[in-house]
């Protein structure tokens, strides 16, 4: 989190873009406007659900957007606007962190992630110059070993804590005795959550939808139609005839249809637990993780 996110990855847009480097073979601060509308134009995967913002705007980012531009969005914006070195270089960041973060790693993953910052380092002293061999850079050095030691990066990173720190602060209503506030407010969440282990079973629908709003919990929508792996969410639209290209999906799906039949058409659905939309639904469409005509 510190190390990556809002270490190295701060430091380097910094560098790109900060008119205190206009001088410098790495600046491309001249380029920023097209970099903010290729970052706009990307829809979130289903790991960053956040909405990209523009990196004319870093300065507000949080250490998951810094995180989100380095895995998802850095190396497709910089191969259009980079000089080849500069993306090649990146790349070996993206490559070494990508292979840490995974929920397992094997040996020779460990040495190949190593050997990319280790890279990735050097190559900052002969891109950019010795004095942004930063200590965040330098700690890029030690991260294969402690994924050694600890195991993969999100195990014991800051992130698991970062979210946590705003129900701290929901706890606190007074600035008289904030301490005991908090204290009081995380014993009575702790003994509420345990009740609800022993108890969830032998909930009805109103009281398990009411522990939800007590304790903040956003239920995931779910579908009263499935099939297998597949359900529709929302309310249907009615057709009395499909459209030309709604029939050469059928057609190229090997799907006998009616023409002539009544047709109800969904703009939500779930494919094996993930929510899906059609273009043609616009509430949160940039939260959401796959788009289809």
């Amino acid at each position: 989190m510190h190390c990556v996110g809002l270490g190295v990855c701060r430091q380097f847009a910094g560098l790109w873009f900060d008119s205190k480097n206009s001088n410098e073979e790495f600046y491309f601060g001249d380029r920023i406007d097209v970099v903010d509308n290729l970052i706009t134009s990307f829809f979130p995967t289903s790991t960053f659900l956040r909405t990209p913002r523009k990196l004319s705007d870093r300065v507000h980012f949080k250490a998951h957007e810094w995180v989100a531009f380095l895995f998802v969005y850095s190396l497709p914006i910089l191969k259009l606007v980079f000089p080849k070195k500069f993306v090649d270089h990146w790349a070996l960041l993206v490559d070494g962190i990508s292979i840490l973060v995974k929920k397992s790693v094997m040996k020779s993953e460990l040495v190949y992630a190593g050997q990319c910052l280790h890279e990735f380092i050097t190559g900052v002293e002969s891109l950019y110059g010795k004095k942004h061999v930063s200590f965040n850079v330098h700690l890029l050095a030690h991260l294969s070993e402690s994924v050694k030691n600890w195991g993969p990066l999100p195990t014991h990173s800051a992130f698991i804590y970062e979210d946590f720190n705003q129900t701290i602060q929901e706890y606190v209503k007074s600035s008289n005795g904030v301490h005991i506030q908090i204290c009081d407010s995380f014993r009575i969440k702790c003994c509420i959550d345990r009740l609800l282990i022993i108890c969830q079973n032998h909930l009805n629908h109103k009281q398990k939808k009411y522990l939800d709003e007590m304790l903040n919990r956003k239920s995931r929508p779910s579908s009263k139609l499935l099939l297998g792996n597949v359900g529709v969410l929302g309310k249907p639209v009615i057709l009395s005839q499909l459209l030309p290209y709604q029939l050469t999906a059928f057609q190229r799906s090997e799907i006998i249809v009616n023409k002539n039949g009544i047709f109800f058409i969904y703009k939500r659905g779930i494919i094996n637990e993930k929510i899906i939309t059609s273009t043609s639904y616009t509430r949160e469409k940039k939260e959401q993780i796959l788009m289809f005509n």
